[in-house]
């Protein structure tokens, strides 16, 4: 059974969604602050910042946040999608779009129209509806993207 969860509320426990998590972004020199960044967002008591795991029967199989700064810090542009990720085995399967779903639903249930991520995977954002700012492009390479959400039913 899927199930999508926010860290906190994980049935297999916060510091295993947290590790995961830490493990699958572990690649990226930029690890050590990242994950201090997940676990303080995650368990923290702000409304906006959370970051979800995709379970399959009580596995982890992916992860997805939403939050109110990524790598661009401009007030002109929140929420933000970051860290998506399914692992290889499930790809392919419309997983990344159902935590993209679940992550655009909690932002409306905030009142949010938008939502924003930075990526140089510019090809599976398109295919998925995401528009690409035209006046932001960072010196790292990575694209921002937007997200008008639909009223969902």
């Amino acid at each position: 059974m899927l199930q999508i969860v926010s860290v906190k509320q994980s049935p297999v426990g916060t510091q295993e969604a947290l590790d995961y998590i830490h493990r699958v972004w572990n690649g990226n020199n930029q690890a050590s602050n990242f994950f201090d960044m997940i676990t303080k967002v995650s368990l923290g008591d702000e409304e906006m910042g959370n970051f979800y795991v995709l379970l399959q029967d009580n596995e982890v199989i992916g992860c997805c946040g939403l939050v109110t700064h990524d790598v661009v810090t401009s007030r002109n542009f929140y929420p933000w999608v970051t860290s998506l990720y399914i692992d290889e085995a499930y790809r392919g399967r419309n997983y990344g779009q159902l935590l993209l779903n679940h992550v655009g639903h909690q932002a409306q249930l905030m009142g949010y129209q938008k939502l924003y991520l930075t990526t140089g995977k510019t090809d599976y954002y398109r295919r998925n509806g995401w528009q690409e700012l035209d006046q932001y492009i960072s010196r790292k390479k990575t694209h921002v993207y937007y997200k008008v959400l639909q009223e969902q039913k």
